[in-house]
């Protein structure tokens, strides 16, 4: 389970968890679409208005977990002390995904492929964004997003297919994999878990 989030009272967190704990059991038995507000407050026992004083949408559950899980995993790499980063970063995003394992391989499973890759978009043109700075040259700019895009498209088919075939190798083989796979980045001013450093916090 994701820790408290900063600036988020304890009560509202717990309402936050109930709803999502719901929407995760409706799953098991409701395709995502056809799953109401009134179902999901009915099995989370909250009222429809404390629902709506929590998230805009059913979309927007499944959003603020993708966010709050970034921005800590964005946390916990600033909390690092290491030299070689680029081999502590990947295995970190595993471990992170392993630990909520209950949740994302469920949320894998529900055929929500589109919040997702909205989510994954947001960071691409973060990072895009960051490695462009100044740079006004579009052929450039246009060169930096795809760079992104390439490493966090390739990052993520990976952790969607580790998750998805039940976590076959343990998480830090996976970050020394995905370590190796990156080795034409890592000396480059386009290596993404560089970026990490930089971001610090990713918003809606």
């Amino acid at each position: 389970m994701l820790q408290p989030q900063h600036g988020v009272n304890i009560q509202v967190q717990r309402t936050r968890e109930w709803i999502l704990e719901a929407l995760l059991i409706l799953l098991e038995t409701i395709p995502y679409e056809k799953i109401k507000i009134a179902a999901i407050t009915n099995k989370a026992g909250v009222a429809r208005q404390t629902f709506y004083r929590n998230y805009k949408s059913k979309d927007d559950i499944i959003e603020t977990y993708l966010e709050t899980l970034f921005n800590e995993f964005i946390m916990d790499i600033k909390r690092l002390v290491s030299e070689d980063k680029e081999d502590v970063i990947p295995k970190l995003i595993f471990e992170k995904l392993e630990r909520e394992s209950n949740t994302t391989t469920r949320l894998m499973k529900a055929n929500i492929e589109h919040l997702l890759i909205k989510h994954f978009q947001r960071l691409e043109r973060t990072y895009a964004d960051k490695l462009c700075g100044n740079e006004r040259e579009w052929r450039k700019q246009l060169y930096y997003r795809y760079s992104m895009k390439y490493q966090l498209s390739g990052v993520f088919g990976i952790m969607v297919d580790w998750l998805m075939n039940g976590m076959p190798l343990p998480a830090a083989e996976m970050g020394e994999i995905i370590s190796e796979l990156s080795k034409s980045f890592r000396q480059t001013d386009q290596y993404a878990p560089d970026f990490l450093q930089r971001i610090e916090k990713l918003e809606y």
